[in-house]
């Protein structure tokens, strides 16, 4: 660490310090940082000579400083090794060798990010995944540097994407068509029920509260807005259809393409056939997705047949939160001067003209369950006023 210029180093690298260098045993093990490794990959991750170059030069010095080297093994290990309990560090606050390195310092997490794809691509073989489903899944390298080097003006990734990035490696993410997915237990304190003659949905704040035979709660309407008055549902007519603990798949969506309403639906029902394979033992209720895309007043400022606005339709919306995230996504950053952000495109501009008249952007929550699938395009928000009136007639 004094080699490397890295002052207080996170207390799991002390911990863990001699069990990495137990775990090394001669140099194939470090196999993916050679040269042949990367030109290997790049038949999965199909990168531009330029970005391919700096895969080179930044793996030419790691090689060349035993300091280095031991840096990236460390890494390797506490990430990628069995039983290494991932979830646990904080990865983002990590620091790289910016003194060893230079400029080429942020390919080092991406270096580290790309090294479990032998045990990747034997994961997919293992579980009968088909190539095709790799190829797209990995295409987000290419992407992410994309974006990383738009904000910091180098190669390579922030921290905070070696931790997106896991999950591709892991085998925890998987791009479906225009989609990805990631199974994810539900932990929001909202539950969903369904009356059993009408096939009404209605989300209720807070989690399931049984009061004699009824449910009580706060209705939340599918646009996002909790109503002030609890309601009750009764046992004999409604049925909890989503509560929390329950399996759903995590919606992502990757840039790159547009987001065409037909790829949407071509995504989705490919998901639901697939997921119940990979994970037999797991039941998923549906969909749920956290973005900017489901601030609800992107339906006020965008055409009705936006793509964008008909993604979002789709979805039961139940928590809406102020934020910037919209920026970072469409503008790549939030300016301090508002008027001198791009209008580039139709959502560039609608969305400048949003923010200048002095209103917030928001990024929103919501959940589409498979029962609800085949239901129509807007299900849960033609209903809008039904939930609506379930005050009166809950009284």
């Amino acid at each position: 660490m004094t080699l490397l210029h890295i002052n207080n180093p996170p207390e799991v690298w002390v911990e863990n310090w001699e069990s990495v260098i137990a775990l090394y045993k001669d140099d194939q093990q470090l196999y993916f940082l050679r040269s042949e490794y990367i030109s290997e990959a790049n038949l999965y991750f199909k990168l531009n000579e330029e970005k391919s170059a700096a895969f080179y030069h930044a793996l030419e010095l790691i090689r060349g400083r035993e300091d280095l080297i031991t840096f990236a093994w460390l890494w390797k290990c506490l990430l990628y090794e069995e039983n290494s309990p991932t979830d646990a560090y904080d990865v983002a606050s990590w620091p790289i060798p910016e003194v060893a390195m230079g400029a080429m310092a942020q390919m080092f997490p991406l270096i580290i990010a790309v090294s479990n794809l032998p045990w990747l691509r034997e994961n997919y073989k293992m579980r009968g995944i088909t190539e095709s489903i790799l190829f797209d899944t990995l295409s987000d390298i290419g992407i992410i540097m994309e974006e990383s080097r738009k904000r910091t003006g180098v190669w390579g990734i922030e921290n905070f994407l070696l931790e997106w990035l896991k999950n591709h490696f892991q085998g925890g993410l998987f791009r479906i068509g225009r989609l990805q997915y990631m199974p994810k237990k539900f932990d929001q304190h909202i539950s969903v029920y369904r009356h059993m003659n009408t096939r009404m949905v209605i989300a209720l704040e807070g989690e399931c509260q049984l009061t004699g035979n009824f449910f009580e709660g706060f209705p939340i309407t599918p646009l996002g807005r909790v109503l002030s008055k609890t309601v009750k549902l009764s046992l004999a007519e409604w049925e909890a259809v989503l509560i929390k603990g329950d399996f759903m798949l995590d919606v992502h969506i990757p840039r790159g393409g547009k987001l065409e309403y037909d790829l949407l639906d071509e995504s989705y029902r490919s998901a639901m056939a697939i997921y119940p394979k990979l994970f037999p033992k797991q039941q998923f209720k549906g969909f749920i997705c956290h973005t900017w895309m489901f601030d609800p007043l992107l339906q006020k400022i965008l055409p009705e047949d936006s793509n964008l606005v008909k993604f979002q339709r789709d979805f039961y919306l139940y928590r809406i939160v102020d934020d910037d995230s919209v920026f970072e996504t469409v503008f790549i950053s939030k300016p301090k001067d508002l008027h001198t952000l791009p209008e580039e495109t139709s959502l560039q501009r609608a969305i400048k003209r949003h923010v200048l008249s002095g209103k917030q952007m928001s990024s929103a929550a919501g959940f589409l369950l498979f029962d609800d699938f085949y239901s129509g395009p807007t299900y849960y928000q033609k209903k809008q006023g039904e939930v609506q009136s379930l005050l009166k007639i809950c009284e």
